[in-house]
């Protein structure tokens, strides 16, 4: 994860450092967005998705702007890119223009009209009114709002918030955190702050080379020690499944498919952490959860597909998967 460090990956670090969810749970939940680094866009975001809902149940007060307190490190690319930037709007605009590498719950604008402001628009949820489309809202206000106090240090707090959603139960949780008008049924999502595009580019950055090689020098280390050196094979693999429709092969074939002896392909597997009955448990379930989530086939059409010979096989299948049954985890998205 070091590479391509995603908000989920936080939150899902947030929630078990804080004994938000156990162990077990956690597993079910977080775990392919722990160890996934290439997941695909639709999957990546079911798998948002599922954790944003999972945080609304928590029903704990604050918990989006709380999780959205992320230090700028945590994305050290866009860190870098930051720190060689000559002056503090240039350093803004580098991180909303390649914020999307971040796998963020939000599309993320930085526009001007007299001051700058940012716009947010949700991308896996729709309705305002929904717990995760505001969960989503308040994770990047929050993440916003803790960047810019970082590279501004002028700045204390924002001018003006506009949200498209109703006011909170509590809306003093809004002012307590942000100190500023907050304006609710608005037409946008927006967060304004007091500072021109001018006073920003007068506000240059001093370059520090020895803190970027520094920087660059710890995350190469970091990147060597969890590197996967074997990651295409898996993808082979991958590619091979993708084409057996819902006749998925037995090991032996499978060696035969890729022209090696059994034994071979078990040591291949071994030495990325790998076992052939793990690698295809976590193919069928990214295969269900795409079902689930971004089709209409019912529990039997999916079963079929996965290769089960019954729903209620799949369903207790998914259920030991996920820790939902298939109509639950429907329903949450």
């Amino acid at each position: 994860m070091v590479a391509r460090t995603k908000h989920a990956y936080i939150i899902c670090e947030y929630l078990l450092k804080n004994n938000y969810i156990d162990e077990h749970s956690h597993e079910k939940i977080c775990g392919s967005i722990l160890h996934e680094l290439n997941l695909d866009f639709d999957f990546n975001n079911n798998l948002s998705k599922h954790l944003i809902n999972y945080c609304t149940n928590l029903d704990i007060d604050n918990l989006a702007f709380k999780m959205g307190q992320v230090n700028l490190s945590r994305f050290w690319m866009l860190e870098l890119g930051v720190l060689i930037q000559p002056n503090l709007l240039l350093a803004l605009q580098f991180i909303i223009e390649n914020q999307t590498h971040t796998f963020p719950f939000a599309k993320i604008e930085m526009l001007f009209d007299r001051h700058f402001y940012f716009t947010i628009e949700p991308l896996i949820f729709s309705t305002p009114n929904e717990d995760g489309y505001i969960f989503s809202v308040e994770y990047h206000l929050s993440q916003l709002f803790n960047i810019v106090k970082t590279l501004v240090p002028s700045i204390s707090y924002p001018k003006k918030i506009s949200v498209k959603f109703p006011p909170p139960k509590d809306v003093s949780l809004y002012k307590e955190y942000f100190n500023c008008e907050v304006i609710y049924n608005s037409n946008e999502n927006r967060m304004s702050f007091g500072v021109s595009r001018t006073k920003l580019t007068e506000h240059s950055n001093t370059i520090s080379y020895s803190k970027i090689e520094k920087k660059i020098l710890y995350f190469l280390e970091l990147s060597r020690a969890t590197h996967k050196p074997a990651s295409e094979f898996k993808n082979k693999i991958n590619f091979i499944l993708n084409q057996c429709d819902n006749n998925f092969p037995n090991e032996d074939t499978l060696a035969n498919q890729l022209n090696m002896h059994p034994r071979t392909l078990r040591r291949k597997l071994k030495a990325e952490g790998e076992s052939f009955r793990k690698l295809i448990t976590e193919y069928k379930m990214k295969k269900a959860i795409n079902l689930l989530t971004m089709t209409k086939l019912n529990y039997k059409q999916i079963a079929y597909q996965l290769g089960f010979k019954s729903s209620t096989s799949f369903s207790k299948s998914f259920k030991n998967w996920t820790g939902y049954p298939p109509q639950k985890y429907r329903n949450n998205d």
